[in-house]
């Protein structure tokens, strides 16, 4: 038998990703035994360092936090706390971990995994040192900050939607800057050399960022944002009208009335993950000479952070869609083995989702439903040639082995991580509502709800198709086949939704 288990270099993966991952072995004083290559980038430390001390990771805890990370280290469920660690230059970076413990089947702790995410990259020796707290306030403002700047790393850090956190991003920005009536957010787009509005708000209104077209990168003075992009370095304009030249070059503030009715000064910031600038946050302001270099700081920490968050997105997202080309790959390969009209797969795939989301599923929901829809068959790699691709009808032991399908495709996928929320369709779509089906014989609503839905669509696309040993039958044939069947092979209430919107279809200006 072929294993269709795609070779994903996972360690590959983990050791590039930006969140620093750890791994330790148990014990009264935890041993980092792994740490990916972000460790090094973010604490100056070589990984090799920490496997031949193992007290040294405790040492670059934060000494006022060293107790509750020793705490969390003997935690149960999996946890999550904010703490600092210190740079071998003595800067603080404050990171938000997440704590998990690995059992083996006997049950015995094996290994405490942690993965961190740095929320704050910033060079405050001087809070380290307590005598200057109540007499500096200055520092007191650092800390609040310091506040803030947690606070919306924990936010932008809940959602790896990249259209979120960039929504997010920007709501976070107004908080920071709430006497500021002009915010943007733009992606860069170094491919193609153009700048892509993200997330705009002008007068506390949300700007439609699907009517702003692309900008192109533009090398003159006023290209404020390209200056940006191209030299990774913050920017202050204090006053706009001296810099484009006269208030005729400024557009105003949308339902803004008085004397301030345009823009007067500006700060862009680069988003920055090591080095590489993935666009810019800009804030306007009515007043000139608003912003500061301490203002710039605070953004950049912000910005810098959801960097950080939306270049893992993105990592995440490429991940994902190289495991879904590859679940498209196998279905297209049993489509192939089986004679299978070409592209069901993907049809059943997409009909299954659209029921889905008329019955209230969504996000994960959605996506393990649409990755079992195109591996519904995979388990006829498992029969024989002679059997899946007979012409004649199947005696009784052939029938006995073909039955097997289903848990052939269960016992494929079970122990692929990306697929083990994703087995119902493959192992329950033959089951009937009546009880009758197989592999378990399952009835009603014992049979799980994605599987119900698979089950009417599969036979409603098999049906359509010209098969060896029958022709396709007509839509109507096929229509009346699923209404006669229905609460007895199929689940009635899903047949409902399922032939109310075939109809819709058949019966839309866009297929009349």
């Amino acid at each position: 038998m072929t294993n269709t288990e795609p070779k994903v270099d996972l360690r590959n993966i983990i050791d590039h990703l930006q969140d620093i991952i750890c791994s330790f072995l148990p014990g009264p004083m935890p041993a980092l035994v792994y740490a990916n290559f972000a460790i090094s980038d973010y604490t100056f430390y070589d990984p090799k360092e920490f496997y031949q001390d193992p007290s040294l990771f405790f040492q670059i805890i934060h000494p006022d936090d060293l107790e509750m990370v020793k705490q969390y280290f003997a935690g149960e469920a999996p946890r999550e706390a904010t703490f600092r660690i210190i740079r071998r230059n003595g800067v603080v970076l404050l990171v938000q971990g997440r704590f998990s413990n690995l059992y083996n089947k006997e049950t015995t702790l094996t290994s405490i995994q942690l993965v961190m995410r740095v929320l704050v990259d910033i060079n405050l020796p001087a809070i380290l040192n307590p005598g200057q707290v109540e007499s500096d306030q200055r520092i007191k403002r650092y800390i609040e900050e310091l506040s803030i700047i947690a606070d919306i790393g924990r936010t932008l850090g809940e959602n790896l939607n990249i259209e979120e956190i960039y929504h997010r991003l920007g709501v976070s920005v107004k908080r920071m800057f709430p006497d500021s009536p002009i915010f943007f957010v733009s992606r860069y787009l170094p491919e193609i050399q153009k700048i892509s509005c993200m997330y705009g708000m002008v007068e506390d209104e949300e700007l439609d960022i699907t009517q702003i077209p692309l900008a192109d990168l533009d090398y003159s003075e006023q290209g404020t944002q390209t200056k940006v992009i191209l030299e990774g370095t913050p920017l202050i304009i204090p006053d706009l009208v001296a810099h484009r030249g006269g208030p005729q070059n400024i557009g105003t503030l949308v339902g803004n009335e008085g004397e301030f009715q345009i823009p007067r000064s500006s700060m862009l910031v680069p988003m920055l993950v090591k080095n590489q600038v993935l666009g810019v946050v800009q804030v306007q302001s009515a007043s000139v000479n608003r912003f500061s270099e301490d203002d710039v700081r605070l953004l950049a920490v912000v910005a810098n952070t959801a960097a950080s968050v939306i270049q893992s997105a993105y990592t995440l997202n490429l991940l994902v869609e190289a495991y879904d080309k590859t679940i498209e790959g196998w279905g297209q390969a049993v489509e192939l083995r089986d004679r299978e009209t070409s592209g069901h797969s993907l049809r059943v795939a997409a009909l299954t989702v659209e029921v889905a989301r008329r019955l209230g599923m969504n996000g994960e929901e959605i996506v393990n439903i649409r990755r079992g829809a195109l591996m519904h068959d995979i388990g006829k790699l498992g029969v024989p040639d002679s059997i899946l691709l007979k012409n004649g009808p199947l005696d009784l032991d052939e029938i006995v082995e073909m039955h097997k399908h289903p848990q052939y495709a269960y016992d494929m996928l079970k122990n692929i991580t990306f697929m083990k929320d994703a087995l119902e369709i493959p192992y329950y779509h033959h089951e009937k509502w009546d009880g009758t089906g197989y592999p378990h014989s399952l009835k009603g609503k014992d049979i799980p709800l994605s599987a119900r839905i698979f089950a009417v669509i599969d036979v409603y696309d098999a049906l359509l198709s010209d098969r060896p040993y029958r022709r396709a039958w007509t839509n109507k044939q096929v229509m009346d086949y699923i209404d006669l069947n229905s609460g007895s092979f199929f689940d009635p209430e899903i047949c409902k939704i399922f032939l109310q919107m075939i109809n819709e279809k058949d019966n839309s200006p866009l297929t009349a």
